[in-house]
C-alpha cells in the first residue's frame, strides 16, 4: 500500500524536526559555551604541553653547554681529580689539565682542613692567604671568592677552589649560570611566545578551513537550487544540519518539478488524441460542399480554434522543456534574412486578402550577419510574436519583421502598427522579460540589486505624470498599475507566446524587450549575440 500525501508530509516532517532541535540545542548558551570552553581547554593544554617540552630542550640544551664538557665543575673536577702530592711533599698537574685551566681562564689552589693555602695556579694574590673555617663556608655556599665565581671539589686532602673571571658566571637558585645563558633568556621568552603564537595561528586557521570547506559546498549546492538544479550535500560538524535540510529542500523541488513535468507531458498527450479527431472532422466538414455554409464556416473557426489549441500545446511543452533545461539549444551558425523572409512569405500567403499585411525589413548589416542560433526555436519566436500582433489586432494592420546588427549584437523581432499597449502594462512585460533573462546569465558578476527593466523610467515618469490609465480598466487585478509582485502578470495575461519568446532568447544567451511603436502599436525586439555562447549552462531557471 503507497503511503498518502498526507502520510508523506509527516514523515519528512519528522527529520525536520529533529534539525530543527538540534539546532536549538546547539545555538543553546549552555551548550554551546560549554563546548567552545572544552575546545579552549584543550588547545590550552596542548600549549602547556608544548611549552613543558620547550622548557626541557632549553634547559637541556643550557645545562650542556654550562656543565658539559668545559664548563666550570667539568674543569674543577678534571683539575681535582689530576692533581697529584709527589714523593717530596709538593704538588704536581698535568700538562692536559693545566693547559685546560689556562684556556678555560681557570685559577685554583687547593685548602688544607685548617685552611691554609697547599698548592696554586694562576690564583691572585688576594685569595693567597690561610681562610677561616667560616669563611670556607661562606664562599662555597654563596659560590663567591672576592666577587670571582668559584667552584669547589672536595679531596681527601682538603678542598680544592677554582675561580673564573668576575662577571663569568652568576649563581641562580640551584647551581650556577653562565651570563651569557642569562642573556639568552629574553630570547627563549621570545621563542616560546612566537610558537604559542604560531600554534593558536595554527588553530584558528584550521577552524577558519573547515567552516570555509563547509561553506563552499553548501554556497555551490545554493547556487544549483537557484537554478532549480537537484543538489546533494554531505556536510560534518555544525554544518550537518544545514546540508541536511538544503537535501530536503532540494528533494521537494525535484518532486514538485518531475510532477510538474508529468503533468504538462500527460495534459499534452491526452488533448493532441481529440484534438486531432477534432481537426480531422473540422476539416472534412470545411471542404464538405453540401454542407451549408453557415456549417463550413464554423467548420472553419473549429478548425483554427484547434489549430490554435495545438499551438499552445507545443508552446507548452517547448517552454517546459527549456524551463527544466530538458532541450538542449542545437545552435549553429546561421542567417537572419533568410529565415525572417520565410516566415514572412508564409504569413502573407496565409492572408493574401487581408487584413494583416506581412513584411520583413532587414537591415543591411544585418542581411549577411549570421548568429549562433537554433533556427525552430527562433523560427517559433517569431511566430509567436506574429501570431500576438493578429490576435490582439482583430480588426487588421501591418507586421513588420525586422533585423539589424550593431556593436555585436543582432536585435531582431515584430512589429504593428495596432493598437498597442499602455505604458504601464509594457512596464510589467519588460519587467517579467528581465526576470527571465536574468535567471538564465551566469553568476560572474556581483550584484548590484535589483535592475529596472527597459522603459522602466519612462513608465515612472508617465505615472508621475498621470498620463497612465488607472482604475479597473487600466489593470486585470482591479488596482492601480504597479511593479510590485503582486501586478506581475504581463506575461500571463498573454498566453505562453511571450513567455516561451522570453525563455527561447534567453536560452540564446539574449533577451527580449518590449516597446511601444514610434506611431503607436507594439514592438518585441529579441537581441542576441552575434558571438558563440553557451549552449551547455541553463537555458532558463525560472
Amino acid at each position: 500500500m503507497k503511503p498518502t500525501d498526507a502520510a508523506r508530509a509527516r514523515q519528512a516532517e519528522k527529520p525536520a524536526r529533529r534539525r530543527a532541535e538540534r539546532a536549538r540545542r546547539n545555538a543553546s548558551a549552555p551548550f554551546f559555551f560549554g563546548k567552545q570552553a572544552i575546545a579552549f581547554a584543550a588547545v590550552c593544554v596542548v600549549l602547556l604541553v608544548l611549552d613543558l617540552f620547550l622548557y626541557i630542550g632549553i634547559a637541556i640544551y643550557e645545562n650542556t653547554q654550562a656543565f658539559g664538557y668545559g664548563s666550570p665543575k667539568s674543569v674543577t673536577r678534571a683539575v681535582g681529580e689530576a692533581l697529584v702530592q709527589e714523593s717530596d711533599g709538593a704538588y704536581a698537574l698535568p700538562a692536559d689539565e693545566a693547559d685546560w685551566m689556562d684556556y678555560e681562564q681557570c685559577w685554583g689552589m687547593l685548602l688544607s682542613e685548617q685552611g691554609d693555602v697547599l698548592w696554586s695556579r694562576n690564583a691572585p694574590d688576594a685569595v693567597l692567604h690561610p681562610y677561616e673555617l667560616s669563611e670556607v663556608a661562606v664562599f662555597s655556599r654563596s659560590g663567591y671568592l672576592n666577587d670571582f665565581p668559584c667552584f669547589v671539589w672536595k679531596r681527601d686532602d682538603g678542598l680544592l677552589v677554582t675561580g673564573f673571571p668576575k662577571d663569568s658566571y652568576a649563581m641562580s637558585v640551584v647551581s650556577y649560570l653562565p651570563q651569557e645563558s642569562l642573556g639568552h633568556m629574553p630570547l627563549y621568552a621570545l621563542l616560546i611566545f612566537v610558537i604559542d603564537a604560531a600554534v593558536l595561528y595554527l588553530v584558528y586557521m584550521v577552524s577558519k578551513r573547515r567552516v570555509a570547506k563547509s561553506i563552499a559546498p553548501m554556497i555551490e549546492a545554493l547556487d544549483e537550487l537557484a537554478r532549480g538544479k537537484p543538489v546533494h550535500v554531505q556536510l560534518k560538524g555544525s554544518l550537518r544540519d544545514v546540508g541536511e535540510s538544503i537535501n530536503a529542500a532540494s528533494a521537494v523541488m525535484r518532486r514538485k518539478d518531475e510532477a510538474r513535468r508529468r503533468w504538462v507531458s500527460g495534459v499534452s498527450h491526452d488533448v493532441r488524441t481529440p484534438l486531432a479527431i477534432s481537426m480531422g472532422h473540422a476539416e472534412r466538414i470545411a471542404a464538405d460542399e453540401a454542407a451549408g455554409d453557415e456549417a463550413r464556416e464554423s467548420a472553419r473557426i473549429i478548425e483554427r480554434q484547434n489549430a490554435r489549441i495545438r499551438d499552445l500545446v507545443s508552446d507548452l511543452n517547448i517552454a517546459s522543456k527549456l524551463e527544466y533545461d530538458m532541450q538542449p539549444v542545437e545552435a549553429r551558425p546561421a542567417r537572419i534574412a533568410p529565415l525572417l523572409r520565410s516566415i514572412a512569405a508564409d504569413y502573407a500567403n496565409t492572408y493574401p486578402e487581408g487584413p494583416f499585411a506581412i513584411e520583413a525589413d532587414v537591415g543591411d548589416e544585418a542581411r549577411d550577419a549570421e548568429a549562433l542560433i537554433d533556427e525552430r526555436l527562433m523560427d517559433r519566436a517569431l511566430r509567436n510574436l506574429i501570431d500576438n500582433a493578429v490576435r490582439h489586432n482583430e480588426s487588421g494592420c501591418t507586421v513588420r519583421l525586422f533585423a539589424d546588427a550593431h556593436d555585436g549584437q543582432l536585435a531582431l523581432g515584430v512589429a504593428d502598427d495596432g493598437k498597442g499597449l499602455d505604458e504601464a502594462l509594457i512596464a510589467r512585460l519588460n519587467h517579467e522579460a528581465e526576470a527571465i533573462a536574468s535567471s538564465a546569465v551566469e553568476e560572474d558578476e556581483p550584484a548590484q540589486g535589483p535592475v529596472p527593466p527597459p522603459h522602466y523610467d519612462e513608465y515612472r515618469a508617465a505615472a508621475a505624470a498621470g498620463a497612465l490609465r488607472t482604475g479597473p480598466a487600466a489593470s486585470p487585478c482591479g488596482e492601480e498599475p504597479t511593479l510590485a509582485p503582486k501586478d506581475l502578470v504581463g506575461l500571463n495575461e498573454h498566453g505562453l507566446g511571450l513567455s516561451l519568446v522570453a525563455r527561447i532568447a534567453a536560452a540564446h544567451g539574449g533577451r527580449v524587450g518590449f516597446s511601444s511603436g514610434p506611431e503607436g502599436g507594439f514592438v518585441a525586439t529579441i537581441a542576441i549575440p552575434l558571438r558563440p555562447f553557451d549552449t551547455q549552462r541553463p537555458a532558463v531557471v525560472a
